[in-house]
């Protein structure tokens, strides 16, 4: 089975905060899983202008990311190859959430351990502070 090829943005506000979306209750597997914004990448798309679609489609935000690196872990009896982006000091004056998304909020990274997130995006999230 081919591996999954996913994108996640780490979208940081103008006092340093990170955005997180919770998974809506519809969803099959990861219902209320908090989450970075961010998706898989369709056949026949380009990493940079799938992961602008997944945003807008998401958020309803334009962002000019910036490539942090990879991370291998498995979804179900798949390979999910996830590709990290991060973009700083954003002034965002309003989230639109797609209908995959029943919440989202702003955290600092001292806040994280409140939320349910994939280690994945966790280490995004850190990794985008060493830059």
């Amino acid at each position: 089975m081919e591996p999954l090829i996913a994108q996640k943005l780490v979208l940081l506000d103008a006092q340093g905060r990170v955005l997180i979306m919770r998974k809506s209750i519809t969803h099959p597997k990861l219902a209320g899983m908090w989450e970075l914004p961010g998706g898989i990448i369709e056949d026949g798309e380009e990493p940079g202008e799938s992961l602008a679609r997944e945003i807008k489609e998401e958020t309803g935000l334009d962002a000019s990311p910036d490539f942090l690196g990879g991370y291998v872990t498995h979804y179900g009896n798949r390979t999910l190859i996830l590709l990290g982006y991060s973009s700083a000091g954003e002034a965002v004056e309003s989230i639109a959430l797609s209908y995959e998304h029943d919440a989202y909020e702003w955290v600092r990274t001292s806040e994280l351990e409140d939320y349910k997130l994939h280690e994945s995006h966790v280490h995004f999230i850190h990794k985008s502070r060493d830059l």
